[in-house]
């Protein structure tokens, strides 16, 4: 379920910006968060959290948005398209 997703976004989110040393160049295995820091960057712990979010809802919104400008009015069955959502 989408709820379980976001949780387990969530955490894995955690773990890969605040825990998990990164072997990059110039990461010094230092996590991303580690890194900002060096870097003079003063930011809240919860910047490297940002909410995850499920895109795919959001491109079928703009799918029907495009079917509704290039399709022409005269091969449409009815003036209105279902709601994607």
């Amino acid at each position: 379920n989408g709820q379980e997703l976001l949780e387990k976004a969530m955490s894995w989110q955690y773990f890969y910006n605040l825990v998990r040393p990164h072997y990059g160049t110039g990461m010094n295995e230092k996590t991303p968060f580690e890194k900002l820091k060096d870097l003079s960057y003063d930011l809240p712990e919860e910047f490297a959290l940002f909410p995850p979010v499920i895109l795919i809802p959001l491109a079928l919104i703009g799918y029907w948005r495009l079917v509704m400008i290039y399709w022409p009015t005269t091969t449409r069955v009815s003036g209105e398209f279902p709601d994607p959502a």
